[in-house]
């Protein structure tokens, strides 16, 4: 009989993919290897060939995957058909309410998080609440457009008046900023328009400190 990751987990996965479209895959995983199918593990099918568990690699490509990865917690303990998530040395099941406690399993799950979805809510069609944590490109293209916004206006500055201003006050070190906005700025395009993207104050100062903290070091 073919094997399937089961429906439930297959819509989370497409969520899952939907709203981090860059994320790495390599450390993604269905059905248990030769390890995993000389135990009882979900990630072995079924009677009916279904996987219950899907592994996901942690790497979601956004400005703090940590954040996201707790974002994607809260939606999966949320959902009827979810069990169990195993995620860097802890795991947290529906049984016992979610609450975190040490996982002492051979593998800590540092490079991916394990999801195991409930046999009896296998085929549960309920969507999977996934809201996207913006990416670094998208938080860039925000202080793109909070920085260079006419106070008048409010609309984004031409960044022609941009440079003139620059080179008015000889701002060596906003041009370098300027240059590695605008090495991003092909990809842009296919972002939300200026002052869509949400962002925190603690998203928006780690990636200020990592762009002037690089410049220091020049």
């Amino acid at each position: 009989m073919a094997w399937y990751l089961n429906p439930a987990l297959t819509r989370f996965r497409e969520a899952v993919n939907a709203a981090y479209p860059l994320r790495d895959k390599a450390s993604d995983g269905t059905i248990g290897d030769e390890a995993h199918q000389a135990t009882a593990s979900d990630h072995n099918p079924d009677a009916d060939g279904s996987v219950d568990a899907w592994d996901m690699d942690v790497n979601l490509r956004t400005a703090d995957d940590a954040a996201a990865i707790e974002a994607l917690k809260d939606t999966f303990e949320a959902h009827p058909a979810s069990r169990y998530w195993i995620h860097n040395r802890q795991i947290a099941t529906r049984s016992n309410g979610w609450r975190r406690e040490p996982y002492t399993g051979a593998n800590p799950h540092t490079q991916h998080v394990h999801w195991n979805s409930r046999e009896s809510h296998e085929n549960s069609t309920t969507p999977w609440e996934v809201d996207p944590m913006p990416t670094a490109d998208e938080i860039a293209a925000a202080v793109w457009a909070h920085k260079h916004t006419n106070p008048v206006t409010k609309q984004p500055q031409a960044k022609g008046t941009v440079l003139q201003y620059m080179d008015a006050v000889h701002d060596e070190k906003a041009r370098i900023v300027l240059e590695r906005l605008d090495a991003v700025e092909q990809r842009l395009a296919d972002l939300p328009a200026p002052g869509t993207v949400v962002i925190t104050d603690e998203q928006l100062e780690r990636v200020l400190r990592k762009v002037y903290g690089s410049l220091d070091a020049t």
